[in-house]
């Protein structure tokens, strides 16, 4: 972040007080830092039930209080519950107040290989989930693309690998039974696809024609609008025993006459 070691910074790494509470709201107001941050949250505040929204209103009031008077941003670091929430301000673990005595909640996650951030603020913009990129070397995080055209991209290469394997133009239903991601990414992937000419599309879209998908240059190059090699039947001629069609050994070489010209003879 910068920092050179001449900042000041104060650190308490140790088990927070039985009063440790009233003791951070003094120095708070004593010394006005532009910062604080307190991790984990449960190690400072002394909550016996988590999931009780009046008693966690009423233990994190006091830096409620002392942030508004000093101008001090103070930020909890809390934990979040494993199973994924449909409202984000429900993300942290316990009760509903950790969510909504935060002016900005901050929620990290991680997903598979990676992680994303989202904010959820009751001032400004709230942020979309983004991906966080990490640079291994230089050991910092910065934003990436939305976790939406994340997984879009990923779909897009799940269904350029399906089609290939596939020995005819698919469907969005049969895409979708062999996909496991959300219809709403699909839908956004196959787009992309067909407006990047990486996947070519036929069909009117409605019941009776619905789109079919395939490879673009993956049909008949005889028939107009295919969208898949057809087989046709070979061409039968009529037998012919008088002499033959094609050379047994078709790399045989034709002898011409030879051509004199002066000392050099040429030979095909």
């Amino acid at each position: 972040m910068g920092a050179d070691g001449s900042e000041l910074i104060y650190v308490h790494a140790a088990t927070a007080p039985s009063e440790g509470m009233p003791a951070l709201c003094r120095m708070v107001r004593e010394r006005k830092p532009v910062l604080v941050v307190v991790d984990p949250l449960f190690r400072l505040a002394r909550i016996r039930d988590e999931k009780a929204y009046a008693e966690t209103y009423t233990a994190l009031g006091p830096l409620i209080d002392v942030a508004r008077e000093t101008g001090t941003h103070v930020m909890f670091v809390h934990h979040a519950g494993k199973g994924m929430k449909t409202d984000s301000v429900d993300s942290p673990l316990g009760s509903t107040a950790l969510g909504g005595v935060a002016a900005t909640l901050i929620v990290l996650k991680r997903l598979n290989d990676h992680r994303s951030i989202e904010t959820v603020q009751r001032v400004g913009k709230d942020l979309p989930e983004t991906i966080l990129a990490y640079d291994p070397e230089s050991r910092r995080l910065t934003l990436g693309g939305s976790r939406f055209d994340s997984e879009r991209q990923e779909c897009e290469a799940e269904i350029l690998v399906f089609l290939q394997s596939a020995n005819e133009p698919q469907t969005q239903e049969q895409i979708r039974d062999s996909i496991e991601v959300q219809t709403k990414v699909i839908r956004a992937a196959l787009t992309s696809l067909v407006k990047s000419e990486r996947v070519a599309r036929a069909g009117e879209g409605k019941r009776g024609s619905p789109f079919l998908y395939s490879f673009p240059n993956s049909g008949s190059e005889h028939t107009v609008g295919t969208t898949k090699p057809e087989y046709r039947k070979t061409l039968q001629l009529p037998e012919n025993k008088t002499r033959t069609l094609v050379p047994e050994n078709p790399f045989a070489a034709d002898v011409v006459p030879e051509i004199q010209d002066g000392d050099e003879t040429v030979r095909i």
